[in-house]
């Protein structure tokens, strides 16, 4: 007599790591959707990215104060306009130009300095020395800071000092002119700071040397006196 194997019931149930194509399908789309909204959302940003850098570019363009970028080697690689102009120079020339070409002889030893160390750190270094544009000296103070991006090592600063300069000549030469004039009136002028001691006297005072009264007090008993003309400050 044979024997009967029993067959297996069947329940109705999936095996286990089985998937029906409606779920497989339901799963792509949901992929789908996720990927375009990640899509969208990428699209989004550089948009907003493009829109920094184009006013970021504007705005170093247009910026009243000179600014490029040197490479670890002091040659140009990005300048704007103001720079341009500064150099006197068109700025697609300009590119690959090496700076020091601009520095007068007697400051490329201090350039090269301030540039050494700017590569080999992120603190602004600053000097001041003049550059030689189109056979005119310019005085300026250039301001140093190194970045840690490959192609551009070196953000710079260039103010030219032209008209601080031309002030401060014009300064030194009215108080030469003043302390001329000063010198020889008979009467004894002093100028006082507002702590009452002296700052300036035209002659000596009571047989005492000029150097060993500035930055002196002004005795109470000259002043009962009054017998010198001052002004304070």
């Amino acid at each position: 007599m044979k024997e009967i194997q029993a067959r297996p019931r069947r329940t109705g149930r999936k095996a286990k790591g089985t998937h029906s194509i409606e779920e497989l399908e339901q799963r792509i789309e949901l992929y789908r959707a996720q990927l375009s909204e990640q899509d969208q959302k990428l699209h989004e940003v550089r948009h907003q990215l493009t829109t920094a850098d184009a006013r970021y570019s504007a705005m170093f363009d247009l910026f009243p104060i000179a600014f490029l970028s040197l490479n670890k080697n002091g040659c140009i690689t990005e300048l704007n306009q103001k720079a341009a102009r500064t150099l006197r120079f068109g700025a697609g020339w300009l590119i690959g130009r090496p700076f020091v070409v601009f520095v007068a002889r007697e400051d490329t030893d201090r350039f090269l300095d301030c540039l050494r160390q700017s590569v080999r750190g992120a603190e602004w270094q600053q000097v001041e020395l003049d550059l030689k544009i189109d056979g005119h000296i310019v005085p300026v103070q250039i301001s140093m800071q190194g970045l840690l991006e490959k192609t551009t090592v070196v953000r710079v600063i260039v103010v030219d000092l032209t008209d601080v300069k031309k002030v401060e000549t014009q300064l030194h030469e009215a108080l030469a002119r003043w302390s001329s004039l000063v010198q020889t009136v008979p009467d004894l002028i002093l100028t006082l700071d507002h702590q009452g001691h002296i700052q300036f006297v035209n002659r000596a005072l009571g047989g005492v040397p000029l150097d060993t009264i500035l930055g002196l007090p002004l005795p109470t008993t000259f002043r009962r006196r009054k017998k010198a003309k001052f002004e304070r400050v």
